[in-house]
Order: structure tokens, then sequence, then C-alpha cells
């Protein structure tokens, strides 16, 4: 059922959130504001609503994406740590979910939150790591021609309905 389903997606998103903020010190209340945030943000990406380009820019922090000490870390390699960062800013279980597909979107949000040094890099880290679909994927192109994709993750992850 859909209220299942939210409910499995949104504790899910709630703990690995919560895990996050507590190895990097936040305060609880940081963490509840931020699990307020993100069960918006999932119940819009479960409920498959497909979020317009303004609600994709709106969704991504790009301050905290670029001074998140484990996205930093992608400058060596593309390493657990580095590759759960980029899926917890920019994976089909983020905030941004459904937006990965839009090579423009990507673009943008890459550009505008780091060093233009760093653009050609981080984007090759983000490919590396596989976890978020681009443009031209399987998971974008089973999406249709639009733009956005779902997550399709077994095991009681957000679901296409």
């Amino acid at each position: 059922s859909l209220s299942l389903s939210l409910s499995l997606c949104v504790r899910a998103e709630i703990e690995r959130r919560g895990r996050k903020a507590m190895t990097k010190g936040r305060s609880q209340t940081g963490l509840l504001l931020r699990a307020a945030v993100t069960l918006l943000a999932v119940l819009g990406t479960c409920g498959c609503v497909v979020p317009d380009q303004k609600a994709c820019l709106e969704s991504f922090d790009g301050t905290e994406f670029a001074t998140d000490d484990d996205v930093i870390g992608c400058v060596s390699k593309a390493s657990p740590l580095c590759c759960d960062a980029i899926d917890g800013y920019l994976g089909l279980q983020s905030p941004f979910a459904n937006c990965s597909c839009s090579a423009e979107i990507m673009t943008k949000v890459i550009e505008d939150s780091i060093p233009r040094f760093a653009v050609d890099l981080v984007n090759k880290r983000i490919e590396e790591c596989g976890t978020v679909p681009l443009p031209g994927s399987s998971v974008c192109a089973e999406a249709g021609a639009a733009v956005h994709a779902f997550s399709g993750e077994s095991g009681g992850g957000c679901q296409d309905i």
C-alpha cells in the first residue's frame, strides 16, 4: 500500500540522515528539522510527484554538499564514504531524487556548488560511484522520455507507484 511504502521510505531516510548527523555531532534540533524537510521531499518522490526544475534546484543544498567532509574526500578516490555522500545528496533516496536524469539540472547544481576547477573531478566521481542515475543511464531510460527517475530499490525502499 502507499502508506506502507511511504512509511518505510521515510523511516529509512530519517535513520540514514540521523546516523550521518550524529557522526558529525549535529544537534538534535537540527536533526529534527532536517527530518521534517526530508519527510516532505520523500513524500513527494514516493508519491511520484515529478518536481519541476525549480523544485529540483531548491531541494539541493549546494553549500552543504561542497563542505561535506565525505564529498571533499572524493578528491582522492571514489571510496565507499565518497559514494555514500554523493548518493545522499543526489541519489534516488535523497531530496534531489528524480532530478538527476536532467543534464541541465545536474550541471547547474554541480557548477553552482563547487569551485570550477573541481567540477570535472566531481562529475567523474559521480559516474564512478554509479549510485546516481544520469542522463542516458538505464534508470533514466526506463523512466521514459521524462527527465526524472524513481527509486525501484527492492526490500522496502521508495517504490514506483
